[in-house]
Parts: structure tokens; sequence; C-alpha cells
């Protein structure tokens, strides 16, 4: 495995799954960020490098999971996470999830690095330490605005609070997975159904003391988010979709 490549095994907990023994989304999220930071660390582009050689911070945009199966509570996860060559402002990094040899899932995310005065994306490109080409394994998925249908409506009116923040001092990214799935009403989902697809996008920062407006809607069997400030403005933007098991 080069450079561009990193695995990071991991068994599933009692604690990162649900009432049906199957991985939550946010404990997977939890996952996917832990391979692809600790891969930046190991390139020189972690937190901490990037602030100090071009005080810059790392934002993640969108993520993109799709699942061909369950991942079951103490089943052994390998993620592999693939670094792309970069494209102006923005790269992917990509991961496939393996049980053994079976490839069980993928996953693609979009990251940018942003000035930490200006907040305003730099170019990526010319970074030493990434990949000017795309590697082997580099995927070819594009994750793209989640449009909405014009069905969407309030789900829930939802207070932040300190338990929501993360070490950037707004609401961690994680948690809006969880307050996606909350919407979603994953918890009556139907035995033998469970979460395929899942795509979130981040567009705005939540502090704790807001409030959050969270609208649903429903579209060609998929289940839509959107998550809005006291203002209004954009904050988060989720599609799910299920799928049965029957037949796996």
């Amino acid at each position: 495995m080069d450079q561009w490549h990193y695995a990071l095994d991991y068994q599933v907990s009692s604690t990162d799954t649900d009432a049906a023994y199957e991985y939550r989304p946010s404990a997977l999220f939890v996952l996917l960020q832990k391979t692809i930071t600790t891969h930046a660390k190991n390139l020189g582009v972690d937190r901490d490098d990037v602030l100090s050689k071009y005080n810059c911070f790392w934002m993640v945009l969108r993520i993109f999971v799709h699942l061909n199966r369950p991942i079951i509570w103490g089943e052994n996860v390998r993620c592999v996470a693939i670094s792309r060559r970069p494209v102006g402002s923005r790269i992917y990094w990509d991961c496939n999830l393996y049980i053994g040899e079976e490839c069980v899932g993928e996953a693609a995310t979009i990251w940018v690095l942003a000035n930490r005065k200006t907040k305003r994306p730099i170019l990526l490109e010319n970074l030493p330490e990434l990949p000017t080409e795309n590697p082997e394994g580099a995927k070819d998925i594009t994750v793209s605005r989640i449009e909405f249908p014009a069905n969407m409506e309030i789900q829930d009116q939802r207070k932040l609070y300190y338990s929501d923040t993360d070490i950037n001092g707004h609401v961690s990214n994680i948690r809006y997975v969880d307050l996606a799935c909350d919407a979603a009403e994953l918890n009556l989902r139907p035995y033998g159904v469970f979460l395929q697809e899942i795509t979130m996008s981040y567009v705005g920062e939540c502090f704790a003391g807001e409030q959050l407006t969270i609208r649903r809607g429903k579209e060609n069997g998929a289940i839509f988010i959107h998550g809005s400030g006291p203002d209004q403005s954009d904050r988060f933007d989720c599609k799910i979709v299920m799928s049965s098991t029957q037949g796996l």
C-alpha cells in the first residue's frame, strides 16, 4: 500500500450500534473521518500541519456513503482511504469498507482547505504533500448538491447545546448525521430494512444556543432532510435511501 492509501481496522462495538445491532450512520462517519484524518497526518497535512504551514484549516463539504449490506455489532471493519488528485480548491478522499475480503460499502468525501482569517478556500493543486495524479483505486464518484422535492415540511425545532459541539466550538458535522437520522425516523423502520445510502452536505456553521428548523420530504423512495438556522439560512442537507436486506 503506497502513501496515497491508508487502512484503519476497527471492531464495531455496542456503543456504535442501534437496536437492530446495525452500525449507526453517525458512528460510521466517525470511522471514515478518523481514517481520513490519520491519512492526512501521515501525508503531513493534518490539522496542526496545515495551520502551521499555511494558516489554514480543513472543512468537509459533502460525504456520500453506499452500503451493500448492514454492518453489524462485533464485525471487524477495515476502512481504506484513498486521496485523489486535488482539482482547484477541492480534494476528494475516497474510502472502501471491508469485512474480511468482502467489500461491504464505499464512500466519497469532499474537503477544502480554508484560510483561517478569511475562511475562504485556497488552491490545493500546488501543495507538495498531495498527489499530482489520481492513485490506483481512486473513484469517479461526484457528490453533487442535493435537490429537494417541493413537499418539504417542518419535522422538528431542535435547540443546540454544548454536547452537540466539537473541538472547533461549533456543532460537529457528525452530530448533523444524528439529527438527520432522527428526522428520518430510522427507529421506526420495518424489520429487514436498512440505510443503504446517505449523502450529507454541510452548508453553514451552527453553535450552542441556536435553534435549528428541520424539514423533511420524500420523493422516489428517498428521504430528504434540510436544516436551517434562526435566520432561515441553510445549515445542512441530507438525502437517505433505505433498502431491504431480503436477498442479500
